[in-house]
């Protein structure tokens, strides 16, 4: 039955078997490897996930995989003794933070906030061992201010305060002196790096202490594993000394450099547009040559071949044809109403010609036929032009040459 309905509506089989088990979205019990944890634990692990997470103390996977430290914990005889390990967490709190995704809750924007280095941080030394045995915050700074600690009996009690020399951590800030007795203690890498330790950085380092030590007698334990942090100098390798004069001098080379560098840029801007200008002409110039007529082609010659009256016969041709065009023009005692003139109108530097069509023999002309209408003599009308032809665009074709005619 199950394969006839895959087949007949096309779904997998293994879709199928799920959804009649009621196994669709959930993990399945029965299917991969074996889990290294049991599902009680898995989920109290799940759970302290999500509450670190909700308290801005969420973990990144690689910090939650080594976190775990099965290796340490096998080799040091740790099993079933969450009681005796503490960790010593700095954390802090930053005007200007950035986020890093986290672990968290599937469709749900977990991030950890991260302090940046040159705001104004509050940085909090938090101590826990594996059995949920806190011990109280620690709150430190270059400086205490009263603002910073509640009202007496309104916050946390027990809550500690303290100042140290630069406002970093220091050895007798980061062992705090209410740690219970405990025979080891593990301490990560970043422990060495905030106490400025001089001695070489391991994985981690343990510290062994009498089980039947008290309180007082652990902590000396804990604190001479550091030694006394050393201040560092920031050394400038290659370094040189610079004149003002020299300055100045590197300045100026900068700013030709940067003049020489844009005049290239204009160099070769100009040259491509004349390149391109260039091409364009022959482009027109061969354009010109296609569209020639045959008939000038044969009439066409060579001052270099030709004899003088082949020169003159050329002229002669040219007088005629220019005769022609000026037979176009009538003569302006014949104007009529609607005819199309030539006016002159004389400014102050260049005489412009307008071609318009007169609306009245009075003196009113227009151009084109809208209101605003402009009145000339007689005397500036210069010639009369044949009725013109009307192209496809609306464009006026006059059969005439417009010669020494400034015309708009």
């Amino acid at each position: 039955m199950q394969r006839l309905a895959s087949q007949t509506f096309r779904i997998p089989s293994d879709t199928i078997i799920d959804n009649i088990k009621s196994m669709r979205g959930s993990k399945s019990n029965s299917y991969g490897r074996p889990t290294a944890l049991n599902t009680d634990i898995e989920t109290k692990m799940v759970e302290g996930l999500r509450c670190m997470e909700r308290y801005d103390f969420g973990l990144l996977r690689k910090e939650v995989m080594s976190l775990l430290l099965e290796k340490k914990i096998t080799d040091l005889g740790l099993e079933n003794k969450p009681h005796v390990i503490f960790n010593c967490d700095e954390t802090s709190f930053c005007r200007d933070p950035s986020k890093t995704k986290v672990v968290g809750t599937i469709s749900y924007a977990s991030t950890r906030t991260t302090s940046i280095s040159g705001k104004e941080i509050v940085t909090v030394l938090l101590t826990i061992n594996a059995s949920d045995d806190k011990v109280l915050p620690l709150i430190k700074g270059e400086n205490i201010w009263n603002q910073w600690s509640a009202p007496e009996g309104t916050g946390d009690p027990g809550t500690s305060y303290t100042a140290t020399s630069n406002g970093w951590m220091e050895a007798e800030t980061a062992a705090p002196n209410d740690l219970p007795a405990v025979p080891s203690m593990l301490t990560s890498e970043r422990t060495f790096e905030h106490l400025g330790s001089s001695q070489p950085i391991n994985d981690v380092a343990e510290v062994i202490a009498s089980s039947s030590a008290t309180t007082k007698e652990t902590s000396p334990a804990i604190k001479d594993f550091s030694g006394e942090k050393e201040k560092k100098m920031r050394i400038a390798t290659e370094s040189e000394v610079i004149t003002p004069n020299e300055v100045s001098h590197r300045v100026q080379n900068i700013q030709n450099e940067k003049k020489i560098a844009e005049e290239q840029k204009n160099k070769r801007k100009k040259q491509t547009e004349s390149k391109k200008k260039e091409a364009k002409s022959k482009k027109s110039r061969k354009r010109i040559v296609n569209e020639t007529p045959d008939i000038l082609e044969n009439d066409a010659f060579s001052l270099r071949s030709s004899g003088s009256e082949d020169l003159a016969n050329c002229f002669e041709r040219e007088i005629r044809e220019f005769e022609d065009v000026e037979t176009a023009f009538k003569d302006v005692s014949e104007m009529q109403t609607d005819a199309w003139v030539i006016v002159e109108f004389c400014t102050k530097r260049t005489t412009k010609h307008f071609v318009r069509q007169i609306s009245s023999l009075i003196v009113v002309i227009q151009f084109p036929q809208v209101e605003d209408k402009s009145s000339v003599d007689r005397a500036d009308v210069v010639s009369i032009l044949p009725s013109p032809t009307i192209g496809r665009r609306g464009y006026l074709t006059f059969q005439v040459a417009f010669v020494q005619c400034n015309i708009n």
